[in-house]
């Protein structure tokens, strides 16, 4: 098995389109090979960084966008961490949820969703510098 992909170039109209094997045997077609190569190698680069929020307050909401939640709430209180709805993010889409801090022993965090988490409404974070990581699989949140 080869791991190279044939490239070919068909010029329609005095553009050049491209196409590449796939392996699936699918064939893509790009009117602007230049440009979707630069989107793609974006978003391959942009894929390997991870955002990290810092929660500073006794509530945060999740954005479909976060990645990396570091709960840095120090006050004499428990830390709620509200999930999105699951159908706001892709199937696989994961949040990593860490007491930074070192608090949630005194100061627990409750990970809270609509939707279930390993069959919860909520779990929570109760050792100093613990962490959960969860994803979706399109109807419910797991733990992994």
């Amino acid at each position: 098995m080869s791991f190279f992909r044939r490239l070919y170039c068909i010029t329609i109209g005095g553009t050049s389109d491209v196409s590449f094997d796939t392996p699936n045997g699918e064939v893509l077609l790009t009117a602007d090979p230049i440009a979707d190569l630069a989107a793609a190698t974006k978003r391959y680069v942009q894929s390997g960084t991870l955002s990290v929020t810092t929660v500073l307050t006794s509530t945060y909401t999740i954005l479909p966008t976060d990645t990396i939640v570091s709960c840095k709430y120090s006050n004499t209180g428990t830390l709620a961490i509200t999930l999105p709805l699951v159908s706001a993010v892709s199937v696989g889409k994961t949040f990593h949820i860490i007491d930074a801090d070192g608090n949630a022993y005194n100061n627990n965090i409750t990970v809270s969703s609509t939707n279930t988490i390993n069959g919860e409404t909520s779990v929570l974070i109760t050792q100093d510098y613990q962490s959960i990581s969860i994803y979706s699989d399109g109807t419910a949140w797991f733990i992994y």
